[in-house]
């Protein structure tokens, strides 16, 4: 099992026992014993119980088992299944937008083209001229003298 898995069950079980009985005895037993004995006992969870989830800064995975628990045991009325759903549904668009924005190949390679043009442009004021041998430099002070 992922590290991230056994810590996202370690904050479960920690927010399940702040919870009332009345929500806890609607999760099934073996999945609860599944949160208490495959979390993680090395990772320590910081949940303040009068602040709202949303402030407690919790890992990504243990929102969505929250998500997931709330839909399959403690939504009871199928209107605000749907409303979830509706939810659920729009955050994964937005989400599937940023990940689009983030790695659409044109935007890839436009911004890849412009690092290797900078990192030439860089190599190429790197370059110095190579010092002249002793016989090229007799050569250009000659070609001066004439020049004049």
């Amino acid at each position: 099992m992922k590290q991230s898995t056994s810590e996202a069950y370690a904050e479960i079980d920690t927010i399940l026992n702040f919870m009332d009985y009345e929500y806890i005895k609607e999760i099934p037993e073996k999945l609860r014993n599944l949160f208490k004995d495959k979390k993680s006992n090395n990772y320590e969870v910081n949940i303040n119980p009068n602040k709202p989830l949303k402030e407690q800064n919790l890992k990504e995975e243990s929102l969505s088992i929250l998500a997931v628990l709330n839909y399959n045991y403690w939504c009871k009325n199928e209107a605000k299944k749907e409303d979830l759903i509706k939810k659920y549904s729009e955050n994964e668009k937005i989400y599937q937008e940023k990940l689009r924005e983030k790695y659409n190949p044109e935007n890839i390679f436009k911004q890849e083209t412009k690092e290797v043009i900078e990192n030439v442009q860089e190599e190429v004021n790197l370059i110095k001229p190579e010092e002249l041998k002793w016989y090229q430099k007799i050569f250009e002070k000659i070609l001066k003298i004439f020049r004049k």
